[in-house]
């Protein structure tokens, strides 16, 4: 049996024959065989489709930073700090690229002041020694811009991922009403032409390529 909401949409518009009126006064009225048929046939496509999307954010809340629990509709939110942990560690190593090692100044210092010794007319250029050299700035630069954007786009994952996961809650508090067939029947089209207009679905998708994104700024952090 083919679902209504299975038919193609013209840019979240209902058909005319799917309109308000005609659920409570069309094919055998509102205790019609139709309207249980299509809500048992949607609960099945619904729960699927709630399922993967459950899935999907989860694992990209752990992923990222952030991990929901959820049990009698009380929710939980906890930290486990994995890949964005993993990004915060590196950019406190590599902030230190910016200052130039002090066991090196050290040394080099005290090589030019044995060479000043050895010959007292060569003054000693201490500022030089305390500068971080050009090449050694750029890199620095480059391998913090790659670590602070890779943790940027987590932080984002994260913001979208925790958005996702109350839209996708109550989404599916709001398909399974309570009431007459036909007033479930259109609450649970509501809510699914209004996934489709916000594009639910397309924005879950978008979270492992964002994800894919930051790994790869890290992978050429690695490299």
């Amino acid at each position: 049996m083919a679902l209504i909401s299975e038919l193609p949409l013209d840019k979240g518009k209902q058909p005319d024959h799917w309109h308000r009126s005609s659920f409570g006064t069309g094919i055998g009225g509102t205790n019609h065989e139709f309207y249980k048929s299509y809500l048992e046939e949607a609960s099945t496509v619904d729960i699927r489709r709630i399922d993967g999307w459950t899935k999907m954010v989860d694992v990209m809340l752990v992923y990222v930073g952030f991990c929901f629990i959820s049990s009698m509709r009380l929710m939980t939110v906890m930290q486990v700090a994995f890949f964005s942990g993993v990004l915060t560690a590196f950019i406190i190593e590599t902030t230190k690229g910016f200052q130039p090692d002090a066991g090196d100044v050290t040394n080099r210092i005290l090589i030019a002041i044995y060479n000043n010794t050895m010959n007292a007319t060569t003054p000693i250029d201490l500022e030089k020694y305390l500068r971080l050299d050009d090449d050694a700035h750029k890199l620095a630069v480059y391998r913090n811009a790659l670590l602070y954007t890779s943790l940027a786009v987590s932080i984002v994952i994260s913001i979208l991922a925790t958005l996702l996961k109350l839209w996708i809650i109550q989404h599916e508090r709001e398909v399974t009403p309570s009431g007459p067939l036909h007033i479930r029947l259109m609450k649970r089209q509501e809510c699914y032409n209004g996934s489709i207009i916000w594009r639910l679905e397309g924005c879950i998708a978008s979270l492992p390529i964002m994800n894919l994104i930051a790994l790869i700024l890290f992978g050429l952090f690695i490299l």
